[in-house]
């Protein structure tokens, strides 16, 4: 992947006019955090630490305007309030959380009321990936969708 990767770039690079690398520069890039568009802050929040045990944390800015959550590796979720409607979403459009034991979890939101289903959108199933893991798909109150998997 990162060859291939590397490949684009000097092929972009050569294909601008500039002069073919001499060095090989790897990019090590890992998640900083996303941010959603949400309808109520306080709603927003208060799901994702039942349904995901995340601590709030201090935000820089108006807190009437965007919060933000710890996940574990310091990786965080923002939450901007957005008067208007969130853009549709599908299960093709998610992000994924790891946990380290897909069945407590499941278990834990059978019992917050929070429905869960499998990639083809089967109520109440696991999916299985091709590559072994297990996963859910949950909603948020936005509607966003996110994946739980068993990975760690």
């Amino acid at each position: 992947m990162r060859r291939s990767f590397l490949v684009l770039v000097a092929l972009a690079a050569v294909s601008a006019g500039c002069a073919t690398p001499t060095r090989t520069t790897t990019v090590h890039a890992r998640l900083d955090h996303a941010a959603l568009h949400v309808a109520d802050l306080a709603r927003s929040i208060d799901f994702y630490e039942r349904v995901f045990g995340v601590d709030e944390i201090e935000t820089p800015g108006d807190p009437a305007v965007i919060r933000w959550v710890a996940l574990d590796n310091g990786t965080q979720l923002h939450f901007i309030h957005y008067d208007g409607d969130v853009p549709p979403t599908t299960r093709a459009v998610h992000f994924a959380l790891g946990v380290p034991d897909l069945d407590a979890f499941v278990s834990h939101v059978v019992a917050l009321g929070v429905p869960y289903s499998n990639w083809p959108g089967e109520a109440s199933t696991v999916s299985v990936r091709g590559d072994g893991v297990r996963q859910v798909y949950i909603q948020d109150p936005d509607g966003y969708w996110i994946e739980v998997n068993d990975i760690q």
